[in-house]
């Protein structure tokens, strides 16, 4: 009879055994559509059996465990490639805005406004005692920094933007990392529970999946322990190990004219250092792409203002000058002038300024020195100004200069007999501190139409004469634009402009290809996971099938075994 007992034992342990595939079965069909669900397989084991006189005797079945069908090595190369992508798509999409914000194909591109304003110089030239001619060319370098200014204020407010996508993913990281210290804890105490594992695969798949959210940020590494917990690693830190996550936060820092988001664990205060993803693509496009074009712009607006005025500062407009103050003020009046805080460099040199006496119609020039050979006392405004003074009024000159109360550079007539122009510079001091110049500011983000140009077109210094109808000096100016200036002297401007254009074009090209090649690399590799932990409905109604055969044959071995003990305590 204790054979018979034990059969039903046997029969007992069949069924239940069938019954836990059956139902696995019925849980991989049910998440099927699941996203990031891995499917699940009950693995089978001969339970211990008895040992008889004879040999022995099996007990039947016992589940050992219900796993999950998952490649670690393939998770963790998948979640790699996540990251690659997503750091790329944020590449391609600002590549993309920063190439329409060029606007390199249409009326209102840079080289155009570049082309149109030496064009209207050239006009000048042909006419230079027209006034309507000057007022074009002042409009179109208006328009000229302006196209400048704008690719400046967008460029900068795209970084505005990444670092506000920045704040917004620090939030996201933080409650991703909460989350999975969380669910280390839950697996922890569900499998340490339980006499089987497999109890906690679900709370896996979720675990999974919030790598992967995490991943679409940054790159990751991701440890298992032997409790089921995972440590990951992001960023040059341990974001979350067992049950404790850090706390990601955010230091403003100024950068020019704004302030960026800077990330640091606030438990260690180390920044982190984020690779791939929205994360470590919004950071490499705010900090380097968009900063290294911003850098370019500003070299080719800085061209553009110091090159012109080095030119217009030494002419003259249709009348002399009776009063003009320069655009850039020093930080300290007694500062030699490379180390006053200037944007642009004068050298060792001079200057003439040429005073006119319309009352006997005679012209006296005096030379102006401007000593930075590095050697005794140099040139600092302060000096320059008393040299100004003390020259003028050994010549009987009506001029004198001061400097204003902002620290900048002011030369005036003491009466109306008098006027003055600019000859001579071999020093670039005028075009440095922005006396009589074409145009104002010292990079993309400041370039305008000098002040005072702006206001009488008739101060477009044409000439190098009194004749009014002298084009020598806007023929200079003209010529400006086959000159190579940038680059170390190896570029024109308008080849610069061009220059970096294309440059923008081949990142944009490069990070479009990049892209295109990761999102097939993606998807080879989720078919790759797919053949492996996805659900496959045709194997599962296979599966179905066996255990359905394997569950009935074990319950009529059951009735069998019933009958036969009922039998035999009939007999009895």
């Amino acid at each position: 009879m204790s054979s018979l007992f034990g059969a039903i034992n046997t029969a007992e342990s069949a069924i239940r055994g069938q019954q836990t595939a059956l139902r696995t079965v019925g849980h991989n069909i049910a998440n099927a559509n699941t996203d990031g669900y891995t499917r699940q397989r009950v693995i089978l084991e001969t339970q211990t059996p008895d040992a008889l006189r004879f040999g022995s005797i099996g007990n039947g079945v016992r589940i050992a465990k219900i796993e999950r069908l998952i490649d670690e090595g393939l998770e963790q190369s998948l979640r790699e490639s996540l990251s690659s992508f997503f750091g790329l798509e944020v590449s391609d999409r600002e590549l993309r805005r920063v190439e329409l914000t060029f606007n390199e194909f249409g009326e209102t591109d840079l080289d155009t406004a570049m082309d149109r304003f030496f064009n209207a110089v050239e006009d000048v030239s042909l006419n230079p005692e027209d006034l309507a001619t000057r007022r074009a060319l002042v409009e179109r370098g208006n328009v000229l920094a302006d196209n400048i200014k704008f690719l400046s204020d967008t460029l900068t407010q795209q970084r505005r933007d990444l670092d506000a996508q920045i704040r917004v993913n620090v939030d996201e990281t933080n409650r991703f990392l909460q989350e999975v210290a969380s669910l280390n804890a839950e697996i922890s105490r569900v499998e340490a529970a339980s006499d089987q594992l497999g109890d906690a695969n679900d709370l896996r798949d979720k675990r999974d999946t919030l790598l992967k959210e995490i991943s679409s940020l940054f790159r990751i590494r991701a440890f298992e322990n032997d409790r089921g917990q995972v440590t990951v690693v992001g960023g040059g830190e341990v974001l979350v190990q067992e049950a404790r996550a850090v706390t990601l936060n955010i230091r403003d820092e100024t950068d020019g004219e704004i302030l960026l988001a800077t990330v640091f664990s606030q438990e260690t205060g180390r920044d982190l250092e984020f690779v791939d993803g929205r994360f470590g693509g919004a950071i490499e496009v705010r900090d380097q792409t968009i900063t290294s074009i911003l850098s370019e712009l500003n070299t080719l607006a800085g061209g553009i203002i110091f090159e012109t005025n080095k030119i217009h500062s030494e002419g003259r407009g249709l009348e002399g000058l009776s009063d003009v103050t320069s655009t850039e003020a020093v930080d300290d009046q007694n500062a030699v002038l490379t180390a006053a805080g200037l944007p642009f460099t004068a050298q060792n040199g001079h200057f003439d300024i040429a005073v006119e006496n319309k009352v006997t119609g005679t012209t006296t020039t005096i030379r102006i020195s401007v000593d930075l050979d590095g050697i005794g006392a140099d040139t600092t405004l302060t000096s320059l100004t008393a040299e100004i003074n003390a020259d003028a009024t050994a010549a009987g000159l009506g001029i004198t200069a001061t400097i204003d109360n902002l620290n900048r550079l002011n030369i005036q007539t003491t009466s109306d007999d008098f006027a003055f122009h600019f000859e001579d510079d071999t020093s670039n001091v005028l075009a440095t501190l922005g006396v009589n110049g074409f145009f104002q500011g010292e990079d993309a983000r400041t370039i305008a139409v000098d002040d005072a140009v702006l206001a009488d077109p008739a101060r477009v210094a044409a000439a190098a004469s009194l004749n009014p109808g002298d084009n020598t000096n806007i023929l200079r100016l003209a010529q400006l634009r086959g000159e190579r200036v940038l680059s170390n002297d190896n570029a024109t401007l308008g080849e610069f402009a061009r220059g970096l254009v294309t440059t923008l074009g081949v990142l944009a090209q490069d990070a479009e290809e990049r892209l295109d090649t990761q999102d097939i690399l993606n998807i080879q590799l989720q078919s790759e996971r797919e053949a492996i932990s996805g659900v496959n409905l045709d194997e599962e109604a296979i599966d179905l099938i066996r255990f359905q055969r394997a569950f009935q044959a074990a319950a009529r071995f059951l009735a069998v075994v019933d009958g036969l003990l009922a039998e035999l305590i009939n007999v009895v």
